[in-house]
């Protein structure tokens, strides 16, 4: 007989805990069906995890660096139509990635800010 594998499992939904076994490590789920509510039952180790990386991203205080930035203009029989301009930048503590672009369309008034 073969080495059994579990991990320990909470529902999301209505709190139940539970032992969760495995015959072989090729069929672990992170995530099954709560046996009391049929909610998410998911590996507490994992979720531990997630949380972690939420709360780390969560109480940054957003520094924000850009990577690159482009202007794009559009034409139709030689006028000028729109610009579109696009930045990409990045949080130097979290590294969480944004990226805005704005659509200027011809005779629009601008604010300083995307």
């Amino acid at each position: 007989m073969g080495k059994g594998y579990f991990n320990k499992a909470v529902c999301l939904v209505c709190g139940h805990q539970d032992r969760v076994n495995h015959p072989s490590k090729e069929e672990y789920q992170e995530v099954t069906v709560c046996p009391k509510c049929n909610g998410a039952f998911v590996d507490v180790w994992k979720l531990g995890k997630y949380e972690k990386h939420f709360n780390q991203h969560k109480a940054c205080e957003h520094k924000y660096q850009v990577v690159s930035n482009e202007t794009t203009s559009l034409y139709s029989d030689d006028k000028q139509l729109d610009k579109v301009i696009s930045v990409v930048f990045y949080c130097e503590n979290c590294l969480d990635i944004q990226t805005k672009e704005k659509r200027i369309r011809k005779g629009e008034q601008v604010n300083g800010c995307i």
